[in-house]
């Protein structure tokens, strides 16, 4: 049973990914890391990665027990800040409470940890507040970019 899974600098479709995370439901720390020199190359930390992510309430996630995600993207793909914020929140259930209690007996597990750094482009704090009030309420949160700001 695999619960750890990290991709670092291994250039790879995020189809790819999907799929290969379809094959892995145990993992509950994800960790893809896009920092090789090859830019010509795809990362795989896409809006499409993280839709695919996201908590569904009439299914299973792709990779339903993930606990723990950080993403570390230096090449300039597309990702969507609002997708990503929308998954995290998706996976997001306050600890004690009945939601939780329900999502655990249906073998969904809450995200606890998300840390997302970006090496090329700056990070709106704004933007990025949702995620900020669910670090309020436990969910460890990191988020940076370019420009210092830290969520």
């Amino acid at each position: 049973m695999i619960t750890t899974f990290t991709l670092r600098g291994l250039p790879c479709f995020d189809f790819d990914l999907i799929a290969a995370l379809q094959l892995m439901p145990s993992i509950s720390y994800l960790e893809i890391d896009d920092s090789d020199d090859m830019d010509y190359l795809q990362s795989p930390i896409t809006s499409r990665l993280m839709s695919s992510l996201q908590h569904q309430s009439t299914s299973l996630p792709l990779v339903p027990k993930l606990h723990s995600l950080r993403l570390i993207s230096k090449r300039r793909e597309p990702l969507d800040d609002l997708t990503f914020i929308s998954m995290v929140e998706s996976r997001w259930f306050k600890p004690g409470s009945e939601l939780a209690a329900a999502m655990f007996s249906m073998g969904k597990a809450c995200i606890r940890s998300v840390v997302l750094t970006f090496s090329w482009r700056e990070v709106d704090a704004e933007v990025y507040q949702p995620l900020r009030n669910l670090d309020a309420e436990g969910l460890r949160v990191v988020v940076t970019g370019t420009n210092g700001v830290k969520v």
